[in-house]
């Protein structure tokens, strides 16, 4: 008889602190980390699946050339995800290239050559003549932004393309940890990796453009996870005047927490990259207000169909460069040579942005680059993502 009490008692245990968990999901549904946490969070995953479903359907026919109609099917990623021009404003037309410029985004993976893998030797050299060689044909981004910049050899890239402004995010210096006035409340926590930053933030940002002010903002020694804390994560701000306008945009270059490789648990990657975005979104907020045309790019260490994916989203609320693009195929250019799919789902890499007060911004282009091997090997473990952005001028309407 004991020992029926004692099983039942283990079964109503059991029972109560699975349904304290769904009481916590669904008080904080970003809990959930992706897809394979939706048998924990299914009420999460549901709309998360129908919100991309219809999209990747529509990307699936892209990619095998079929001439069928994909409209309605990405309804559901245009609502999310496509910025509409405000109804008292209408978009002056503009027909000449004059008024587009490029942004690229590339994790050059530039790590000690023991971190490298099987990238080539000559991967810095390579990525630096090859924008020097696109600078002298007129084809060069106007706007390069870098991650993972952390080596001598790698920070040649700057020197070698020739771009005559380079701005750096947040050095090793430039931190707000505070571990020798509390070393032992950091040990005793084992918050040692959180405590000494080995390495700056990694960011870089090329252009030509000329540039009116600079910012460096380190995310904090909290905003980190595992041994992403060894690099002083932050972002690295600029704004620049477009080519032949009087115009200007803001750029945000920014490194999120890696997911697995960072060695951290899974709670606490969640909580930095919660973290890193909020302070993103802060910044913004701080520096600019919702006046200004603003382009945020990097490597963010999330794909779509991730509720990292729709924090980053929501928090920021800007458009998704990528996704616009391949919802709007008639008016934004993808070179038959792309793989849709990496450029969409398997792509780290993106960029956001979001219209200014009297700038209007329109991805009319999108490719990738650095993809082919050098020698068989690869140049990095990511592909650069190019963006190109039509300038409009924001009229008021009748």
């Amino acid at each position: 008889m004991v020992r029926v009490l004692k099983v039942v008692g283990l079964g109503l245990a059991v029972c109560f602190l699975i349904s304290a968990s769904r009481d916590l999901v669904r008080a904080n549904p970003y809990l959930c980390r992706d897809n394979r946490d939706h048998k924990v969070c299914p009420e999460l995953g549901k709309p998360l699946s129908v919100r991309w479903n219809d999209l990747q359907v529509a990307i699936d026919a892209l990619s095998r050339r079929e001439k069928t109609d994909t409209r309605e099917k990405a309804d559901a990623g245009e609502k999310a995800h496509a910025k509409v021009t405000p109804a008292r404003y209408v978009v002056k037309p503009e027909s000449s290239r004059d008024d587009e410029f490029t942004v690229m985004v590339y994790n050059v993976k530039g790590l000690p050559d023991a971190l490298r893998g099987n990238a080539s030797p000559d991967a810095f050299r390579v990525i630096g003549e090859r924008l020097a060689a696109r600078r002298r044909a007129g084809t060069a981004p106007d706007v390069v932004l870098l991650q993972e910049v952390f080596t001598d050899e790698a920070r040649k890239v700057a020197a070698i393309s020739g771009y005559k402004t380079v701005i750096h995010g947040p050095g090793r210096e430039n931190t707000r940890t505070n571990w020798f006035s509390r070393p032992f409340v950091y040990l005793w926590k084992a918050a040692w990796d959180r405590s000494v930053h080995l390495e700056g933030s990694g960011l870089m940002i090329l252009t030509d453009l000329p540039v009116d002010a600079v910012k460096q903002v380190p995310f904090g020694h909290r905003a980190c996870a595992g041994t992403d804390c060894f690099a002083n994560k932050g972002l690295a701000y600029v704004r620049v005047r477009l080519p032949h306008s009087d115009q200007w945009v803001d750029i945000v270059d920014t490194h999120l927490n890696s997911n697995d490789s960072s060695g951290a648990g899974i709670k606490q990657i969640l909580s930095a990259h919660e973290e890193q975005v909020d302070k993103i979104h802060d910044l913004i907020d701080a520096q600019q207000g919702a006046h200004d045309a603003l382009i945020v790019g990097g490597d963010f260490n999330s794909n779509p169909e991730t509720v990292r994916y729709a924090y980053l989203q929501d928090r920021l609320g800007l458009a998704d460069a990528n996704t616009v693009c391949l919802v709007h195929r008639e008016s934004c250019d993808i070179p038959r040579s792309v793989n849709l799919q990496a450029f969409w789902r398997g792509n780290k890499l993106r960029e956001f942005y979001r219209q200014g007060a009297s700038t209007h911004l329109e991805p009319v282009r999108a490719t990738m680059d650095f993809t082919r091997p050098y020698h068989g090997k690869p140049l990095s473990d990511h592909d650069a993502i190019e963006i190109t952005y039509r300038v409009g001028t924001l009229m008021a309407s009748n």
